[in-house]
């Protein structure tokens, strides 16, 4: 088990894992609408 001592790393992985989710649901109902 690793240990990290600077929380930002884990804070810039949490905000791309948040981002690309937000991205998926976006494009989910992009598709949505289109059909």
């Amino acid at each position: 088990m690793e240990y990290i001592p600077d929380q930002n790393r884990q804070d810039r992985f949490y905000r791309t894992e948040c981002r690309a989710r937000q991205q998926d649901m976006l494009s989910a109902l992009y598709f949505f609408l289109v059909c």
